[in-house]
Order: structure tokens, then C-alpha cells, then sequence
């Protein structure tokens, strides 16, 4: 069933964050562009069995990204992490800022209305926690490339403490 007609691009769909993005989207009848590196893995199949189009995309590529979000309504993005499962070994916390910042530009050339990016809530700040200061240059090349920094963080600060798991909610339809 599909309520809106409108796409959302899934950046990092077959993660852990993601996934869950992707699969409640689904469930709530949006349309799914669930972009992934390998779009053979398990969770890619899955995914497509549940209804999203699953394309091919790597966050490190610029040219791939545009036409994979043409036509988006909005945009949900989680980079890589270093060392994170799935993630090349030589793949640093520079090339997940890249990976930010590639999302973020290729949204707004494609003229994405709405881009989620995921970060850490510490990002701003200097803890000396690389993985959470990774976040801060990305959220910044969000803003500059046409989106507002969001007024509403939820990160590792906010919830490491509860007991329940951390999922998207609804949100009103346009």
C-alpha cells in the first residue's frame, strides 16, 4: 500500500540504523529508494522482497549519488563508520565525513526536500571521541549545501542510557 506516492532514499539501508529506517518506512506504506553498496547482501534482499528499490550506491562516489536521489521527496542518511560492520578496512573517519558531505550535496542538487542526516549528538563538541566528532564537519556541509541544522538531536549523549531501543516515529504526511 502506498500512501503518498512520494520516495524517500535510504543512505546506509542495509545497516543496523538504516535498515530499521528503511523497514519502518516500508511498513508505514512510503516508497523506498534503499541505496547500498551491495545490493546482493542479505539485507538488500530483503528489503527488496518487502517492496524498496534497492540500487546500487556508493556514498563515495558523487556522479552515482544524483541520479539515485533524483526524484526523492526526502533523504535518510547514515555513513559508514570506521571499522563498522561491512566497511572496507582502510575506510577512515575522513572518508565518512566524505560520505556525509556527498550526500548532502547530491540532495540538494537533486533538489531533495527533506534530508535526515544521522549523527552523533556530541558532534559539535570536542570531546576527543573521534567517532563522535566525525558527525560535526558533515551536519555543517548539511547546512551549507541548503538544509538547517536541526533543531532536535538525538545521539549517543541523549539516549546511551535508555532501555529502549532507539527507532523512527511517525511523522505527519505532507
Amino acid at each position: 500500500m502506498i500512501v503518498n506516492g512520494l520516495v524517500v532514499a535510504v543512505a546506509g539501508s542495509t545497516g543496523q540504523q538504516g535498515g530499521a529506517v528503511a523497514r519502518r518506512l516500508l511498513a508505514d506504506g512510503w516508497t523506498v529508494r534503499a541505496l547500498t553498496r551491495d545490493p546482493t547482501s542479505p539485507g538488500a534482499r530483503a528489503l527488496a522482497d518487502a517492496g524498496a528499490d534497492v540500487r546500487a550506491v556508493d556514498m563515495a562516489d558523487p556522479a552515482a549519488l544524483k541520479p539515485a536521489l533524483d526524484g526523492a521527496y526526502g533523504v535518510f542518511s547514515v555513513q559508514p563508520a570506521s571499522g563498522a560492520p561491512g566497511t572496507p578496512p582502510d575506510h577512515s573517519w575522513q572518508d565518512e565525513v566524505a560520505a556525509g558531505r556527498n550526500v548532502a550535496d547530491a540532495a540538494a542538487s537533486a533538489g531533495v526536500r527533506h534530508l535526515v542526516y544521522s549523527s552523533a549528538n556530541s558532534a559539535q563538541l570536542r570531546s576527543g571521541i573521534r567517532i563522535l566528532e566525525n558527525n560535526g564537519p558533515s551536519r555543517s556541509t548539511s547546512a551549507s549545501s541548503g538544509y538547517p541544522q536541526p533543531d532536535r538531536l538525538a545521539g549517543l549523549a541523549t539516549w546511551s542510557w535508555q532501555v529502549t531501543p532507539l527507532r523512527p516515529r511517525r511523522s505527519p504526511r505532507p
